[in-house]
C-alpha cells in the first residue's frame, strides 16, 4: 500500500487548520504517532519519507517547482533536515510504503 498523508505534528500547519475548519471533514485528521503505531501493528514493513517544510514555506516564491530554483535548495533542505528525527515533526506531510508479507 502506498498513500500520502498529512502530518498533524507542525505547530504552524496545526494552527491554519484551527484557523480553516471548513476544508476538511468532521471524521478526517492529519497523522499523528499513535497512527504510526496501529499501522505497525498491521503491516510488517512500514516506510515512511517526511517532506514538505522549506518547500511549503518557501512556496509562495516559486510557481513552477520545475523551473525554480527557490523550490529546488528547499527541496534539498527538506531532505537534510528530515534525516533527523526532531526535524521529522515540522514535516507538513508523509509518504508512507506498507508491505504486509
Amino acid at each position: 500500500m502506498v498513500f500520502l498523508e498529512p502530518l498533524g505534528t507542525n505547530i504552524f500547519i496545526n494552527l491554519y487548520r484551527k484557523l480553516t475548519p471548513n476544508s476538511r471533514s468532521i471524521d478526517e485528521h492529519p497523522f499523528v504517532n499513535k497512527d504510526f503505531i496501529y499501522l505497525r501493528t498491521l503491516f510488517k514493513s512500514v516506510e515512511v519519507y517526511y517532506y514538505g517544510f522549506f518547500t511549503l514555506v518557501f512556496c509562495l516564491f516559486y510557481k513552477d517547482p520545475e523551473k525554480s530554483w527557490v523550490y529546488k535548495i528547499s527541496f534539498k533542505l527538506d531532505n537534510f533536515i528530515f534525516k533527523f528525527n526532531i526535524f521529522k515533526k515540522l514535516a507538513w506531510s508523509v509518504i508512507i510504503i506498507a508491505k504486509k508479507n
